[in-house]
């Protein structure tokens, strides 16, 4: 007899909105769809509402509807769920819209999907990131205002469909033999009955696989020195909602700047996604000192050395007008500058630019072993700029330079990649000099339809240390740059990539690797290329993430993925998706955050030998982690 793994039962459930993120009431959600998650949503921090609702249907009773012209999905269980059968009655009710169910969910871009299509046929898919394989079809004539009753049976390698209780493809695949179930849609479609349900056995089977997963990991992990505790910083009672571990403390010692949410936003980001509050400043020790703290119309704080003597001096921008420089001993204002005018193209002709997102990028553009400098940007809405400003520590400024399509994004990236001791800038696909000279772009992105370039890397990347550019440019994927000609060496499409980093990721292999995260519409989507640009691995360890930095743990050469935005996928990883150091940090208050939330992760090396910690920050306190003995 089948046993019900999961499922979506809507008896007496009342109709209107679900998983709307901006509504704190989840009553609804936590009684009817416990266990369901919507792989293809914004994370509640962008308080969203889902395209799904619950409504009234005649003669049906409450059914589950996606009410918008979009793709989305609903999915349950797990890696360790294998054979099973998914059931779910379906009415395709928008013009070429399609709705369906999922089977073997590895994750959002890998998965096999029975699915009506609008347009006349029913289709068994199995889906590998890019590629749809067309594994059975036949002609279904639709009527948008019936149901269909879908079934996808997946035992072993054996794949059998349903149709209105018949079968209708019986198919042999092995690719995907474990994961999640679901279902998933493209336009308005309308869901009833959605169940999984195992055989006798399957139950113990999950048990099985994933007592067996949790061993192999334990022992997997065993092999690398787990967290210890290092230190606990306690803060003042200080109004504030981020914190910063900075060099501000007395003689550059270790110390916090700390500011709300308002200030890291634009007067008008602040509005949507502040706390509502004046913006505001100050300084700590980590002894929970008040050195000085303020009310004070200041966005965008940051601390840079500005003037060589060891101690950071904190950036900002007052009223949209101006530059300043504050003191971090007392808050002073020391020197100030006006921002510079527009570019021609973003803003109104002669305004100031007002940055929307982070503007500070530091960098050694003099030569003299230190990141005294700074370039600034106009990244507006969220969509990118086109010019870029170099000043020196006195603000005084350098240079100003401009690039084409796609504009640089979210991130600039410095490195010294020709050995000269000063540090060359990748604005997007663009490279320029110290000196604002541009040395390359890349000819080849300038066809892309995606307008900005959300974040870039530059170093010795290179499989025998050569310079390489990277950077994720939506849509039109990630791409590996030569560092000396901009010329494409590789490139990867894995959904709207908007996150990268570079580490020796791959153990069992020398050189640097490359880690992309995919955003909207697969969030949480992870992969993973060698030196080479070869994809290696592509897996997904939340549906939150975009990646993580690169950390130093071991200090023998080896880099690890630091993934922070959800418990589920609290860790350090290898590039091959495995779990090295399941983070435990039993002191922390919580586990996982994103955007601007308690708990926020830092990768820095705060005693100086040469490995990376971990720093937690929370309003009242700051905890520190480094590798164990």
């Amino acid at each position: 007899m089948n046993k019900i793994l999961a499922e979506i039962n809507l008896t007496d459930a009342p109709v209107g909105r679900i998983f709307d993120f901006g509504d704190s009431d989840k009553t609804i959600e936590d009684k009817y769809l416990a266990d369901w998650v919507l792989p293809l949503t914004p994370h509640k921090y962008w308080q969203r509402q889902s395209p799904y609702i619950l409504d009234e249907e005649e003669d049906v009773g409450t059914v589950l509807e996606c009410e918008r012209s979009v793709e989305a999905a609903m999915t349950t269980g797990s890696m360790d769920w294998g054979d099973y059968i998914v059931e779910s009655r379906v009415r395709v009710i928008g013009q070429g819209a399609k709705g369906g169910i999922l089977a073997r969910y590895q994750t959002s871009r890998h998965y096999y999907l029975l699915t009506v299509e609008c347009s006349g046929r029913l289709v068994l898919y199995r889906r590998d990131n890019t590629e749809w394989h067309v594994l059975a079809e036949t002609p279904l004539e639709v009527d948008r205002r019936r149901y269909h009753t879908l079934g996808l049976s997946v035992e072993g390698a054996c794949l059998r469909a349903y149709l209105d209780g018949v079968e209708v493809f019986d198919v042999t695949d092995g690719q995907y033999l474990t994961g999640g179930a679901g279902i998933h849609n493209q336009g308005r479609v309308r869901f009833e009955d959605v169940k999984i349900t195992g055989g006798g056995n399957e139950s113990e089977n999950y048990e099985i696989r994933r007592t067996a997963r949790a061993n192999r990991a334990a022992e997997f992990q065993s092999k690398f020195p787990q967290e210890r505790f290092l230190a606990r910083y306690p803060k003042p009672n200080w109004p504030h909602e981020v914190s910063q571990l900075r060099r501000v403390g007395p003689e550059g010692t270790w110390g916090f700047l700390m500011y709300n949410s308002d200030s890291v936003f634009s007067a008008e980001f602040a509005s949507r996604y502040g706390s509502g509050t004046i913006p505001r400043v100050g300084v700590s020790d980590t002894e929970g000192n008040l050195l000085w703290g303020q009310e004070i119309p200041i966005r965008f704080p940051y601390a840079i050395d500005v003037d060589g003597d060891g101690r950071e001096e904190i950036l900002g921008i007052m009223d949209d007008e101006r530059m300043v420089v504050l003191s971090s001993e007392n808050g002073e204002i020391v020197n100030e500058a006006p921002l510079p005018s527009s570019c021609p193209f973003q803003g109104h002709r002669g305004q100031r630019i007002a940055p929307d997102l982070f503007p500070w990028y530091p960098a050694d553009l003099s030569g003299n072993g230190r990141q005294q400098e700074f370039v600034i940007k106009d990244d507006r809405e969220s969509r990118g700029g086109r010019t870029l400003w170099a000043y020196d520590g006195s603000l005084n400024l350098l240079w100003a330079a401009q690039v084409g399509r796609p504009r640089y994004g979210h991130r600039l990236a410095m490195c010294d990649i020709d050995g000269d001791g000063r540090e060359e800038i990748l604005a997007g696909f663009h490279l320029f000099d110290a000196d604002g000279n541009l040395l390359w772009k890349c000819l080849e992105t300038e066809l892309n339809d995606d307008d900005h370039v959300d974040e870039v890397q530059l170093g010795l990347y290179g499989p025998n240390q050569e310079p390489r550019g990277c950077g994720t440019n939506g849509d039109d994927g990630f791409f590996i740059l030569d560092g000396g000609s901009g010329e494409v060496i590789a490139r990867h499409n894995a959904g709207h990539v908007q996150g990268c980093s570079a580490g020796n990721y791959l153990h069992d292999r020398p050189g640097m690797d490359y880690c992309v995260g995919t955003r909207w519409g697969n969030y949480g989507v992870l992969s993973v290329l060698d030196t080479e640009g070869e994809l290696v691995k592509m897996w997904q360890p939340d549906k939150v993430s975009q990646g993580g930095p690169a950390v130093r743990w071991t200090g023998d050469g080896r880099d690890f993925i630091f993934l922070s935005t959800s418990e589920e996928a609290f860790g350090l990883w290898d590039g091959h998706g495995n779990v090295c150091v399941r983070l435990d940090c039993p002191e922390l208050p919580s586990k996982g955050s994103y955007g601007i939330q308690k708990g926020r992760g830092d990768v820095m090396d705060v005693d100086g030998d040469g490995c990376d910690e971990l720093v937690f920050t929370y309003p009242d306190e700051a905890f520190v982690y480094k590798a164990s003995d």
